[in-house]
């Protein structure tokens, strides 16, 4: 599928659950504060999906970010959701895929301990100490995920 605006790796399109004409009048997402902070419903709502995907073992895909020409907030946004454990953000602009791509895709770093813990991990069984952590499923789980986003 292409969006409209011809990205052809999005492969999804969504619509937006916000009161447009309310937000169009006041330029800003009645589910935040006037300072771009979620208010605590929202907050609550997102933590939600979040744990409600994880346990059913599906992605959790984060909302869109309403300003499509901010797109430091929407960087901020996203790399949030990603360090929350969201599989990735909704987006409604294709000026906002590659900011979002760029904030789920994993550091050097990142990458460099995933593969490290992950070869690691192939000489123990169970729970194990790592470069003074403890490693167990869920922690190989979160190295497999950053592999598979690394591509």
């Amino acid at each position: 599928m292409r969006c409209s605006g011809g990205c052809p790796r999005v492969s999804r399109r969504s619509r937006c659950a916000n009161p447009r004409r309310e937000w169009s009048r006041r330029r800003r997402s009645p589910r935040r504060h006037a300072d771009g902070s979620y208010r605590d419903l929202a907050r609550t709502a997102r933590a939600n999906v979040l744990l409600a995907a994880g346990a059913a073992g599906i992605p959790a895909i984060d909302t869109v970010h309403l300003d499509i020409d901010d797109l430091d907030g929407l960087r901020a946004e996203a790399e949030d959701a990603a360090a929350s454990g969201f599989s990735a953000s909704a987006c409604i602009h294709p000026s906002h895929a590659e900011v979002i791509r760029e904030a789920y895709r994993p550091t050097a770093e990142q990458i460099d301990w995933a593969h490290r813990v992950l070869d690691a991990a192939a000489a123990h069984d169970g729970v194990f100490r790592f470069e003074g952590g403890m490693v167990d499923g869920p922690v190989l789980r979160h190295a497999e995920a950053v592999v598979r986003r690394a591509g």
